[in-house]
Parts: structure tokens; C-alpha cells; sequence
């Protein structure tokens, strides 16, 4: 949509390969390329990550994923480190299954096709389950995700490939599946991750947007949205500090600060 005043589809995206369904794009206010997860709908929904500048209707890389590890099951959830020129995904391998194996952070090389992985964090009496967010500070490569079973946020150092810490999420235990946060925006100006909670502290101040730092301090608490369970990262503009979300009721959004 180009100017988007004219409200009406101006062009047409070519992603160059035939029957994909798209799943996810990752968060980008830096650059005009974009990452998008997408599966192949007659070839058995083996997984692509595709790198394209959608405004000009190019697409400069095709990476086949392993269909064992990019599962739907898997609930990959995308990243972009535009610093690095690099594709970011946190999977559970097990599909979050209880007393399962760690996360899985899974960096793509860009230029090279090449990944490098490694293991998150897996606390909890049931271990972390499924990651349910991810974002990705796209200057300094800092991480953070949320994950379902032990209600969870974990930060990531992507230039070392080591975990920063974890924390609690306020007003839970290890064991609080239903207190789990979910989306996850990043503000890259001021280095801080917002994380959508449906059930703040027992549903008591509804759901929530719980504010950190890149160093896993926790920032503020803004209360008073109705998030839906697996409520998406807030939509937010760095520069002012204001945000939206859904919310207060169906069909609604809500404007916030921060």
C-alpha cells in the first residue's frame, strides 16, 4: 500500500515459490529488509525462511529449514538482529512438552545460509515448556523470551550465545503455566522489552504489560488491558514511549505509555 492514505493495495509481493502460507514476520523498524517463517503447503508444510524487501517486491534469500527442528509443533517464534545480518528463532524442541528438553535459540547467517544454535534456559519443577515470545533488540543483539510452563522471562546475549538471566514474572511461581507472558516488544531506542501478560498477578488487575531492561530488571508494571491468552507484542513507537494494544474490550485498542 503505497501511499497507505490512498486505502488501497497499490502492488503485489512475489515470495518466489508457489503455495506458502505465511506464519510469522519478525519485527522490524530498522532496515527494508524483512524475515518471514512460512511453510510450504503442498510440500508436506516443510518450513522457509525467507529474506525480502517486500516494498520493491524482491526477494534475496530462500533458506530450506530442517523439518524436524521447524515444526509447527515446534512453535518457532521469529527474531531479526539487523546488526548482524541475522535471522533469530527460539523453538521448544520437544513442542513444550512437560520435563522436556531446554529451548533452543537458532541463529541464521544471513549472508551464508549458516546457523548456529544453542540451549536457553529450562527452570521450573516442569521445565519451560513452549516459548511463547521472542524479540530481539536489533542493534545490541540482546534477547528475551517468554516461556509457558515455568512463567518465565529469559535474556540472551546473541553475540556470545550465552544466557544474560532469567526472571519471574511478578506474582508467580515456577509452576504458574496460566500466568505465562506472550508477545514481546522491543523498544531499541531506550533498550527495553515489553512482555503482553493475559493474567496479572491472578487476574486481579486484569491482564498486564510488564516492562524490563536489557538486563532483566524489571522497569514497571502497566495494568488494566484484557489480553486474550497469547496475546502478540504490543505496537509501540520508541521515540514518543507510547504504545497500543487490545483491549479494554473486544474489537478495541488501547493506548498506553511507558
Amino acid at each position: 500500500m503505497n501511499p497507505v492514505t490512498a486505502g488501497a493495495f497499490t502492488g503485489k509481493w512475489n515470495p518466489h515459490v508457489s503455495d506458502i502460507d505465511v506464519q510469522q514476520m519478525a519485527e522490524n523498524q530498522t532496515t527494508p529488509t524483512s524475515l518471514l517463517f512460512a511453510i510450504e503447503l503442498k510440500k508436506q508444510d516443510d518450513p522457509l525462511l525467507l529474506v525480502s524487501d517486500v516494498a520493491t517486491n524482491k526477494v534475496s534469500s530462500i533458506i530450506k529449514l530442517d523439518p524436524n527442528l521447524f515444526g509447527l509443533d515446534d512453535g518457532p517464534v521469529l527474531g531479526q538482529y539487523t546488526a548482524a545480518n541475522e535471522a533469530v528463532f527460539a523453538l521448544s524442541p520437544d513442542a513444550g512438552a512437560v520435563g522436556g528438553s531446554a529451548p533452543l535459540n537458532v541463529i541464521f547467517d544471513l549472508a551464508t545460509g549458516k546457523s548456529t544454535q544453542f540451549a536457553g534456559y529450562n527452570n521450573g519443577f516442569y521445565h519451560a515448556g513452549d516459548v511463547n515470545g521472542l524479540a530481539v533488540d536489533p542493534n545490541t543483539g540482546i534477547a528475551a523470551t517468554t516461556t509457558e510452563l515455568n512463567a518465565q522471562v529469559e535474556f540472551y546475549n546473541l553475540n556470545t550465545l550465552q544466557g544474560i538471566t532469567y526472571v519471574q514474572l511478578p506474582c508467580t511461581s515456577n509452576t504458574d503455566q496460566g500466568n505465562a507472558g506472550s508477545g514481546i516488544a522491543v523498544d531499541p531506542i531506550n533498550q527495553l522489552f515489553l512482555v503482553s501478560e493475559y493474567f496479572y498477578c491472578d487476574g486481579k488487575q486484569g491482564s498486564a504489560i510488564v516492562v524490563y531492561d536489557e538486563a532483566g530488571n524489571l522497569v514497571e508494571t502497566i495494568t488494566g488491558f484484557g489480553f486474550f491468552i497469547g496475546e502478540g507484542p504490543a505496537a509501540i513507537n520508541p521515540t514518543t514511549r507510547t504504545g497500543w494494544a487490545a483491549g479494554p474490550t473486544f474489537s478495541q485498542l488501547q493506548q498506553f505509555f511507558y
